[in-house]
This record gives C-alpha cells, sequence and structure tokens, in this order.
C-alpha cells in the first residue's frame, strides 16, 4: 500500500503503524486527513495476540472522531460480512475497500474519494450493503431530503459546495437536510445514510458516477 500511494503526487504519507497503540500516537501527533485503517490488529505493539491485546476498532473510529473530527478513516480489510460492515458505518467511517479489490486500481481513488468528502465501497461490500430489507418501516423523508441524498449518492466525490450549486440552494440549508436525515434514518453519518435509504429503497444507487 505504501508503494501504491507513494506513487500518486496528491498524497503524501505521514506516518504508518501496525497496533491501536501507533494509531492513537500517529492521529495525535500528525492529525492525518485520511487514515487506512486495518480491523485486525493488536492494541499494544509488542505483546502477544490475546484476549488482552485485542484492538477494537471501532471504539477507535469513536476515539479518532473526538480528538481529530477532520481526519476521514477508511478501512481497508479481508474481513467481508454483512454485520463487520455495518457496524463500521455506523461508527462513522467514510469507506470500506477489500484487500483483494485490485489496490493497484482503487486505493488511490478510494483515499481520494473519502478526502474530499465522499463515501467509497468496494463493489463485492455494496452489493451486500444495498440489498434491500424485508417488510422493514419506511422513514418519512420530504422530497427535497430525497433530493439532496440522491444527488450526494450519485456524486460522492463532489464538495458541499458543489452540491449547494447543482442543487440551487444554501449550504446551511444542505446541512439542516443533512441532519434531519440523519435523525430519520436513524444513523450519524452520511454513508450509512446511504447504505440505509438504499436497503429501504428509497434511493437508487445505480446512479452514473457514483463510486460504490
Amino acid at each position: 500500500m505504501r508503494s501504491l500511494l507513494s506513487d500518486a503526487q496528491d498524497i503524501e504519507i505521514v506516518g504508518e503503524g501496525g497496533s491501536g497503540e501507533e494509531l492513537r500516537k500517529l492521529v495525535e501527533t500528525q492529525h492525518p486527513d485520511v487514515i487506512l485503517l486495518d480491523l485486525n490488529m493488536p492494541e499494544q505493539a509488542h505483546q502477544k495476540r490475546g484476549a488482552d491485546n485485542t484492538f477494537r476498532p471501532f471504539e477507535a473510529v469513536t476515539w479518532i472522531q473526538n480528538v481529530s473530527p477532520p481526519t476521514r478513516v477508511l478501512i481497508v480489510s479481508q474481513h467481508f460480512d454483512l454485520t463487520t460492515v455495518e457496524r463500521a458505518a455506523r461508527a462513522g467511517v467514510q469507506g470500506y475497500l477489500l484487500k483483494d479489490d485490485r489496490l493497484t486500481d482503487h486505493l488511490a481513488d478510494a483515499v481520494r474519494s473519502v478526502y474530499h468528502g465522499g463515501a467509497y465501497f468496494s463493489v463485492a461490500v455494496s452489493e451486500m450493503l444495498h440489498r434491500p430489507l424485508s417488510k422493514a418501516p419506511l422513514p418519512s423523508l420530504t422530497n427535497q431530503q430525497l433530493e439532496v441524498l440522491q444527488a450526494i449518492c450519485a456524486s460522492p466525490n463532489q464538495s458541499y459546495s458543489g452540491h449547494v450549486a447543482n442543487l440551487g440552494i444554501e449550504e446551511n440549508t444542505l446541512r439542516n437536510h443533512l441532519r434531519a436525515i440523519f435523525e430519520r434514518l436513524d444513523v450519524n453519518n452520511l454513508a450509512a445514510a446511504i447504505i440505509r435509504a438504499s436497503q429501504l429503497g428509497l434511493i437508487d444507487p445505480t446512479n452514473p458516477g457514483m463510486k460504490w
């Protein structure tokens, strides 16, 4: 991964670690724009793996949000099950990239996407997440809230200012819509909102330009 990202002129690697302990030090000292986070690490770097040395990635994501709010988290993992991916989205990660998903082609684009405020999921992850929920009660979203969510879903790389220009609304209005959407869908971040709305059939994730 270091080699792949080193070839990208617009991406600078500011640190690297292999444990929860090292992750926390890097966040506190570097406050990176994007973190590539593995789920399967020890908590302490120089201790044997075991129950008392287990890294808790979703607690770490919450910690990162508190210590360095601008930092965005992209999971890069071999773990691929619905419970893990949904927990990651609810925790607030902005992307989930599988290690066997042609990282040569996708890693730098995934980093750019989450850095610019988008959400990036491997195709296999996206297909699993967007399976319709059976007999799920539909939350009530207004037409404009659905329009906002669909627009962001279709162009996740676009900045808020870009969405504001395309939708013809003020940025404060966009943020107010997103807060209302999160509340009604019972989520706390954009990636989870898009997943939830897609599972409920409220939006179409297959729009051109969507990075899923």
